[in-house]
């Protein structure tokens, strides 16, 4: 009897001690998946997969959300599913001119970040707003990620913020669009057009008059007549109807806009090295396909609305391109660099331009492709 009664208690403690070891897996598997991770068994044991929370400012459905949406998918791809993303659009996670700051937080762990949303942060990172710097998306986008590349200073900026930079975009040259038939800078004096920072001063020193608004109260503003026109690309302004409402395009390279693909610095520390070198990929891989989405096919689209809607298209000069370069530089390059007088702007501005040259002579041998 006694012997059986130590058997039975062997077996009792056998099977309690196995409950505390099941509680403790369950338990960490839990605090895994708080931080987006989850254990998933596989051949060679155990092995973590990410769920990470990304964001940009635009809608599901606009061109910049797709080409941004082209890098999440490959890095999920490469990854064989060990990242996926829990993709938020518009404001449905944080407002646009929050992005970076819910970057830094963990609010989001991916995002498309605009330096230019933040300039006191930022002050280096705004090159990416200058005017007149490239016309094509690859070229802006291949300039804009080795300049990070090469300089500490501008990666500083976002490292000391709690954001690692994954990559970088970029967007095709904004053009002049016009009420009125618009060819020549003599034409655009007094013109009140939509532009805001950089393009700003840009649209000053043509001789127009600058209004602040914003892309949804475009089309209204422009109707109504207070304004004539807008520094504006394509696909963003067909987007909210204005090719039902100009009279022409003078294409003009003005310049556009650039960003970076940011991340949770505490979150990609925890990546290990190999998915770490999925991003890098990935976003080198996404400047082809990003310039495809949005200028290859985007512009193409967004172009043939104006002409279906019987606008005029304006070629330009080399003598134009000539003038806004000088324009550009006397009235916003300089200004920029004399800002940061305590900084290496003016080498970070003339090696951003020595890459765009460069990047720019290999997208014209390939025919125009990245």
């Amino acid at each position: 009897m006694k012997k059986w009664f130590m058997v039975l208690m062997t077996i009792i403690s056998i099977i309690v001690l196995a409950a505390c070891g099941n509680s403790q897996t369950t338990t960490n598997s839990s605090d895994e998946a708080n931080n987006g991770m989850t254990g998933e068994s596989d051949a060679n044991g155990s092995e973590q997969t990410f769920v990470l929370k990304s964001t940009i400012q635009s809608p599901k459905t606009a061109s910049l959300s797709k080409g941004f949406d082209a890098f999440l998918d490959l890095v999920e791809e490469k990854s064989n599913g060990r990242i996926t993303f829990e993709r938020y659009y518009g404001d449905a996670l944080v407002k646009p001119a929050d992005v970076a700051d819910a970057v830094s937080a963990g609010i989001a762990d991916v995002a498309a970040v605009v330096p230019s949303y933040t300039p006191a942060a930022n002050p280096l990172g705004t090159i990416e707003s200058l005017p007149a710097l490239w016309k094509d998306q690859w070229t802006g986008t291949r300039a804009l990620m080795d300049l990070y590349e090469e300089y500490p200073e501008l990666r500083s900026e976002f490292e000391e913020r709690n954001i690692s930079i994954l990559g970088g975009w970029a967007l095709p040259s904004y053009h002049i669009i016009s009420k009125t038939d618009v060819d020549s800078f003599d034409d655009l004096n007094n013109l009140k057009v939509i532009a805001s920072g950089s393009q700003a001063l840009l649209a000053e020193a043509f001789g127009a008059v600058a209004v602040g608004v914003t892309m949804p109260e475009s089309f209204e503003a422009m109707e109504r007549g207070a304004v004539d026109g807008g520094l504006l690309g394509y696909t963003s302004s067909s987007t909210y109807g204005i090719h039902e409402i100009a009279g022409s395009v003078w294409e003009l390279p003005i310049g556009s806009q650039g960003g970076l693909f940011g991340m949770n610095t505490d979150k990609y520390n925890q990546l290990p090295d190999d998915l770490k070198e999925v991003f890098k990929e990935a976003a080198i891989q996404n400047a082809v396909d990003f310039h495809r989405i949005y200028q290859t096919e985007g512009e193409a689209e967004a172009k043939q609305k104006y002409l279906d809607a019987g606008v005029k298209i304006n070629e330009v000069s080399d003598e134009d391109l000539a003038e806004l370069q000088r324009i550009a530089e006397e009235n916003v390059w300089k200004k920029w660099v004399e800002e940061r007088s305590d900084k290496p702007a003016q080498e970070i501005l003339n090696r951003f331009r020595e890459l765009i040259e460069k990047y720019d002579e290999e997208f014209q041998a390939n025919g125009g492709q990245g």
